[in-house]
């Protein structure tokens, strides 16, 4: 009989929720959109898009919710507009029950600041995705030499995710440099060298014997002993000693 209450009281629940929340997306015929609602779920602080920023996206499109009729407004439509933007990675826009709008927007997060021999000038994001500098400043790892868009999202993204996200490589790298041969050299914050990684392959197998190096090998002959630190062999390091 307890079981059975409780099935009883669940689904009731149930259809509360359901009624409660089709009342909420269907208003009053004849309601106006009293206000619209803007937040920018920004968790790193990229400052790469405003909350004035997502109105004037949707003001240009002539789709700015406010003083419409809330049958009139298409929620997706809205979401479509924004996610138009290469700074909004997801957007998310719902009626409350005050007959306003609510717009929540998650930017796209940059890893990297590109600017190659070409002279090409942008971020590329941790999903791979271009976004334009315009004027945007970020302190990102910076990636110079011959490189392509195509080539820095398929062997470049995951590399910066790694470095943006591991704390010690965070604070030690800050250039990646693309040679002709589509080779990959680092060059760090601390210590005269250049860390020759090859290819993207297995960086991080590369790197975990690089922070090894750190701490068991230069710490004890000196961080600008060597000019050149070549993680390219496996199981191998090559150290090329300064002239």
């Amino acid at each position: 009989m307890k079981t059975f209450l409780k099935i009883v009281v669940l689904l009731g629940l149930a259809v509360y929720f359901i009624m409660a929340i089709t009342l909420l997306n269907s208003p009053k015929e004849g309601a106006v959109c009293q206000g619209v609602d803007t937040v920018v779920d920004d968790s790193l602080q990229t400052g790469f898009i405003r909350s004035n920023e997502v109105r004037e996206i949707l003001t240009k499109a002539k789709m700015f919710p406010e003083g419409c009729l809330l049958d009139d407004i298409d929620l997706k439509k809205l979401e479509e507009t924004l996610l138009k933007s290469p700074y909004i990675d997801r957007a998310l826009c719902y009626k409350t029950a005050d007959d306003r709008i609510c717009i929540r927007v998650n930017p796209l997060s940059p890893v990297l600041h590109v600017m190659n021999a070409e002279g090409e000038d942008y971020y590329l994001d941790s999903k791979g995705k271009v976004m334009p500098r315009n004027g945007y400043q970020a302190d990102l790892v910076v990636v110079t030499g011959h490189v392509s868009k195509e080539f820095a999202r398929k062997n470049l993204t995951a590399l910066g995710r790694f470095i943006q996200r591991d704390a010690f490589w965070n604070k030690q790298i800050q250039q990646i440099n693309v040679l002709k041969n589509g080779e990959i050299e680092l060059t760090p914050r601390i210590g005269n060298h250049t860390i020759l990684l090859g290819r993207a392959s297995s960086f991080r197998e590369k790197l975990a014997r690089m922070r090894t190096f750190y701490t068991e090998g230069l710490d004890k002959a000196g961080w600008n002993k060597y000019a050149v630190i070549d993680l390219r062999y496996d199981n191998q390091i090559v150290c090329t000693r300064r002239k």
